[in-house]
């Protein structure tokens, strides 16, 4: 059973965000980690996001990835809804300070990414505020087929930094995405020892957060 299908614990620490006095970054991250998505989507729902701050939120990758998710039309609706809001006029789809690209790689269906693609509209590369690409955000989806859809794109760069000079490579290993580190590591262009703002390669990360499988992979390219 995956984290997404753990329904006993959905929904459990909605009731610290609604008795107030108790910080909302403290109880999204104990939801994270219990597996607690209903408290994550409320908390995006109600407006309780603006009361964390956002440097806070992108320490934690597991974290930064599920309210990104839960924030967005694009990263969680079907390819079917995303196609009719496309048509609807004067419909903003898009709830946070990036492109559709940056929400629509987070949804498992590949489909919807290349339907963007399709459209021709948008910038692939363009930043969000933590200077992150969409490239990165590519990096938190577990299926690979969607991260490997962006690397065929023209002017992707697989090493592209952001604003704490984190590699899509740091963004997998951050949430132990072993699949994508593998296709990463599968290319022949990655830099495996690009150092974050902190000078910790994808390694460090891994050694730190003891993600056994990331670390032998990350060994065999060395």
């Amino acid at each position: 059973m995956s984290s997404m299908d753990n329904t006993v614990n959905n929904g459990k620490n909605k009731k610290y965000l609604l008795q107030g006095g108790h910080d909302p970054y403290l109880i999204l991250l104990k939801a994270c980690e219990e597996g607690d998505y209903e408290t994550i989507k409320f908390a995006c729902e109600h407006g309780y996001l603006p009361k964390m701050p956002s440097m806070y939120m992108n320490k934690k990758f597991e974290l930064y990835k599920q309210v990104n998710f839960f924030s967005s039309f694009m990263a969680t609706h079907s390819l079917e809804s995303i196609k009719y809001m496309f048509t609807q006029p004067n419909v903003d789809i898009d709830s946070l300070d990036s492109t559709p690209y940056h929400h629509a790689v987070l949804n498992e269906d590949v489909e919807v990414t290349k339907y963007l693609i399709s459209i021709g509209k948008f910038d692939i590369n363009a930043k969000e505020p933590f200077g992150a690409f969409p490239i990165h955000y590519a990096a938190l989806n577990k299926n690979v087929e969607v991260f490997k859809l962006l690397c065929t794109l023209p002017n992707i760069d697989i090493n592209a930094m952001d604003k704490r000079k984190l590699t899509p490579l740091h963004y997998a290993v951050l949430i132990n995405n072993i699949e994508v580190v593998r296709y990463l590591c599968s290319l022949p262009n990655i830099d495996i020892n690009a150092m974050d703002s902190d000078n910790h390669t994808a390694a460090y990360h891994a050694a730190l957060n003891d993600y056994v499988e990331i670390i032998r992979i990350l060994s065999q390219k060395a």
